[in-house]
């Protein structure tokens, strides 16, 4: 497998995400659970020859969830992100199989065609939203660059104030 070389965050896009996080809260329509972390700047898009390099049988797929809201609303507004207007609400929980994998990221495949990485390095499981199409997350070895296996931990759903509400949502 081809190593996927991630950029970390800079000081300032951290700052920025931190400074959005009342914002965020607000849009996620609850205050009991960590929001929504992803901006535009937090992910970057694979390469064809990333995706192609990618093993599915280390990934975590997950089936689309019927009448779940399209991913963009007029071509650019990513109401995908914003639950109290009709955003995903349902997550899948994905950690690294191996507890040598310490710090990582998280990439998506989509059957609707986006393929990214998150730039915001993980360490321990994170809450990975589920929208109506197909989608495999794969975890990518911080240091390295190479793809590690997925487990699924469990499900969940925005505003539960669940046991994984303590957890990054991306």
């Amino acid at each position: 497998m081809k190593a996927i070389k991630v950029v970390p965050l800079s000081f300032w896009e951290r700052f920025l995400g931190l400074v959005l996080t009342p914002f965020m809260y607000v849009l996620s329509g609850t205050f009991k659970e960590k929001p929504q972390q992803t901006h535009f700047w937090n992910n970057r898009k694979l390469t064809p020859n990333e995706v192609g390099s990618l093993y599915l049988n280390k990934m975590v797929s997950c089936r689309g969830i019927k009448g779940e809201s399209k991913r963009y609303l007029l071509g650019f507004i990513p109401l995908f992100h914003i639950p109290i207007f009709g955003g995903w609400r349902n997550y899948v929980v994905v950690e690294p199989k191996s507890v040598f994998c310490r710090d990582w990221y998280v990439g998506w495949i989509c059957f609707d065609g986006a393929f990214g990485i998150s730039r915001i390095k993980l360490r321990g499981p994170v809450r990975l939203l589920i929208g109506p199409d197909a989608v495999s997350f794969f975890v990518v070895e911080v240091k390295s660059g190479i793809q590690m296996p997925a487990r699924r931990v469990d499900t969940g759903r925005v505003g539960d104030g669940d046991l994984f509400s303590s957890f990054p949502l991306l």
